[in-house]
């Protein structure tokens, strides 16, 4: 009786004596053998020797736990005799997977439910006090302990911090019931990224004429702490112009981004004639943000030109190759003048009768571009434009540019140099 024993093992033989009266043992008495809790097996009956002696052999079940048989015969004082025995599990067979697959986790964070794994013989058994090794194999991070014995129900559990790199499935946890050659369990969790840390992506788009977009809409990239890309992410656009959007959410490569149309109401003028813009990119709810700049100026085809023509003018002057007409100044203005005019090949080569002509520009400086060069503003003979006789002659006198607004358009255009845009 009380005999312990891996499972699926064929115990000591059990015994039972059968005596008379006087205690003397009876041969030739057949006993009656039974399994009563367990399962397993023991032959239905045995004969007694002649000690009065019978034995049955007793097969424990494939499970483990208590496993009880009797032994008797009918009639007789004492019968029948209850055995009981203790089957425990087998070697280590099979290590199964109970919990913490397939998780996903902020990156640098650890999984909710842990790694839990099961160590069991051959017959499914959980066994008790098995040590499991814990090995992080892919995608950084780190597990609580390196080996954890099992528990009375034969599991084993690890907590599991993820890397830093966000990824699907890009963490691998590995499971090994140590020194036993039995196939590991691996794990795999997806890290995903931590809260918006930094956004980039602000830049100087240098002059861009007003009412237009610029070239190569902003663009910006949101990042957590580690530099993992953040998707799903609102950023909020604002600022000077017009964007296309005021807000855009960041795509799966977190970025956001829209066209901007600058818009040179919105800037100050500045000496060289332009008016800065910025288009400021914020996540939204935080603090993080990024900026665009452009300069912004008028053209000479766009909006000077059209000032001309408003008052009958042909004004595509000495900013064409036809040079015709225009912007100019004839020898005698360019005298008077000289702040106004500067000589370069494309504009002061041509030489018509009777006089040579000048492109207007401020090499007096910014004095010279706000006051001398609107030279719209002074009634003056020698400020006609276009030598006499030219058919396309027309005198730019003070009443063709007394709008505030037409005069400043002018004044950007000189003081960024009058080019020929």
């Amino acid at each position: 009786d009380a005999q312990t024993d891996t499972v699926a093992a064929s115990l000591a033989p059990y015994a039972v004596k059968v005596v008379d009266t006087n205690g003397n043992g009876v041969p030739g008495v057949t006993v009656s053998w039974g399994v009563t809790g367990g399962g397993g097996s023991i032959p239905s009956t045995s004969v007694t020797d002649a000690d009065g002696v019978a034995t049955a052999v007793r097969v424990l079940s494939q499970t483990a736990g208590i496993h009880t048989a009797d032994g008797g015969v009918g009639g007789l004082q004492g019968s029948p005799i209850q055995f009981t025995a203790t089957a425990v599990p087998g070697a280590p067979a099979a290590l199964v997977s109970v919990a913490g697959g397939g998780q996903s986790a902020t990156a640098g964070t650890a999984v909710a439910t842990q790694p839990r794994v099961r160590v069991e013989d051959q017959f499914g058994n959980a066994i008790a006090g098995a040590p499991v090794a814990f090995e992080v194999t892919a995608g950084g991070g780190s597990a609580s302990a390196d080996t954890v014995d099992t528990d009375a129900g034969g599991e084993s559990a690890v907590g599991w911090t993820l890397g830093t790199t966000a990824g699907t499935n890009n963490n691998t946890l590995q499971a090994v019931a140590a020194g036993t050659g039995v196939a590991a369990v691996s794990f795999t969790a997806s890290a995903t990224p931590d809260a918006p840390a930094s956004i980039t992506g602000g830049s100087a788009y240098g002059e861009v004429v007003t009412g237009q977009a610029v070239s190569g809409p902003p663009s910006v990239t949101v990042r957590d702490q580690y530099g993992n890309v953040v998707p799903g992410v609102q950023v909020n656009f604002t600022g000077d112009g017009t964007p296309s959007a005021g807000s855009q959410n960041t795509n799966a490569s977190g970025v956001a981004s829209v066209a901007w149309t600058v818009d040179a109401a919105d800037g100050t003028l500045q000496v060289d004639g332009t008016h800065p813009n910025t288009l400021t990119a914020t996540v939204n709810g935080t603090a993080l943000s990024t900026a665009f700049t452009a300069d912004v100026i008028y053209s000479w085809s766009t909006h000077v030109v059209p000032l001309f023509a408003a008052e009958g003018c042909t004004a595509a002057g000495c900013h064409d190759v036809a040079e015709t007409s225009g912007l100019r100044l004839d020898g005698g203005a360019a005298a008077a003048y000289g702040e106004l005019v500067s000589v370069t090949p494309v504009c002061d080569a041509f030489t018509p009768s009777p006089n040579p002509v000048f492109r207007v520009s401020p090499i007096g400086g910014v004095s010279a571009a706000d006051v001398n060069s609107l030279l719209m503003l002074f009634i003056d003979g020698a400020l006609d434009g276009i030598p006499a006789g030219d058919a396309n002659a027309c005198n730019l006198d003070f009443m063709n540019f007394d709008d505030a607004g037409n005069v400043a358009i002018v004044r950007a255009w000189i003081r960024n140099g009058a080019p020929n845009n």
